[in-house]
């Protein structure tokens, strides 16, 4: 059993799998990739998910339910909150059926926006500094000379603190997806 999961469910049949232990085998190979996108592979993750059928899940039964179903997003603790942080409509603090699909979609985009902060954070302190910047800039898209790049820098860095955050960062990328569209 996972995520509190309870046994199996007696039956006129005998012994039913619990709806826990129904999924466990059978969701990690198939939702992988873009392919969990799918309307009918989000609806067998949300039903993996909400393991007590509450039609809610708290941030905490997303992030250990994600580590077991996609380790790759599990590790992924500070874009998994932007994105259930991102999802919460309703702003409740858990995430309800209606809100599910935005959740999925919001993973991969911050999934992905971290991994390109990560390749920028040389040091892995969880930060960007200047002359990391400075060495990976042109992999944000960004494409100015030399004598720009502070200020471009600053224009991330918007606590000016001397460093960008991933906070800073995700605001900055979609302000700047947002000026292309």
């Amino acid at each position: 059993p996972r995520m509190g999961c309870g046994g199996s469910t007696a039956t006129s049949e005998g012994a039913r799998p619990s709806k826990c232990e129904a999924h466990t085998g059978s969701m990690k190979p198939e939702l992988k990739g873009e392919a969990l996108l799918d309307l009918t592979k989000i609806k067998e993750a949300w039903d993996a998910l909400d393991v007590n059928d509450s039609e809610k899940v708290s941030f905490e039964e997303t992030r250990k339910g994600l580590s077991q179903l996609f380790p790759d997003f599990g590790a992924d603790d500070t874009a998994v909150a932007r994105a259930y942080q991102a999802a919460d409509i309703s702003k409740d603090g858990e995430i309800d059926k209606t809100e599910f699909e935005k959740l999925v979609r919001m993973l991969f985009y911050y999934h992905k926006v971290w991994h390109t902060f990560q390749h920028l954070d040389r040091n892995s302190d969880h930060r960007i500094r200047i002359e990391e910047f400075k060495e990976g800039h042109e992999a944000i898209g960004i494409h100015v000379d030399d004598s720009q790049l502070q200020e471009e820098f600053n224009k991330i860095d918007t606590n000016l603190g001397g460093s960008i955050f991933f906070e800073e960062f995700c605001i900055y990328l979609a302000r700047k997806q947002h000026s292309n569209v």
